[in-house]
This record gives C-alpha cells, structure tokens and sequence, in this order.
C-alpha cells in the first residue's frame, strides 16, 4: 500500500487488506474493493505514521504524499518473497 511520508521499513508487514491501518491509500483501497465484492487481498503496507507535512499547499495545489527510494524497494522485496513463497506453498 502506500509509503508515502514513512521512513522506517522495518514497520512494513503483509496482512489482508481487512488487517491494514494507520494508511490512508489502504482505506481508499479497501473501501473500492468492497463496492467490487472483494473482501480479503493479501497486501504489504506499513503500520508506521505517516510523517505530517508542514506545508499543505504549494503554489495552490495540495502537496502529494514522498515517499524515500528505499521505503518502495523495501516493499516491493517484501511482497516478492511472500509471492514465491504462496507459489510453492511454503508458510
């Protein structure tokens, strides 16, 4: 799910959808997937507070959540290893 505004990627874990907190992209996304019929998707995401934004507007536009390169890679490496290990059914 979303890293925008995280720093620390020993926070991310992998749940059901369901299970996700503390992520507003997760709440976005959790309420789509109901109005599709879908109620369990295994994710990754992160239980750490998003970072607050000092500054909410920028030249009148809303500022877009950052995310640190590594919070993404670290994500992507997280969810990849749960993805082979689902495909040769290893707990």
């Amino acid at each position: 799910m979303g890293m925008g505004n995280k720093l620390d990627p020993t926070k991310i874990e992998i749940n059901d959808i369901s299970n996700t907190h503390t992520c507003p992209l997760a709440k976005v996304m959790r309420k789509e997937l109901r109005d599709r019929g879908i109620e369990h998707l295994k994710v990754v995401f992160s239980t750490e507070q998003p970072i607050e934004v000092k500054e909410k507007i920028s030249n009148g536009h809303r500022v877009l959540p950052g995310s640190m390169s590594f919070m993404s890679s670290c994500g992507g490496l997280i969810i990849s290893s749960q993805v082979i290990k689902d495909l040769l059914d290893i707990k």
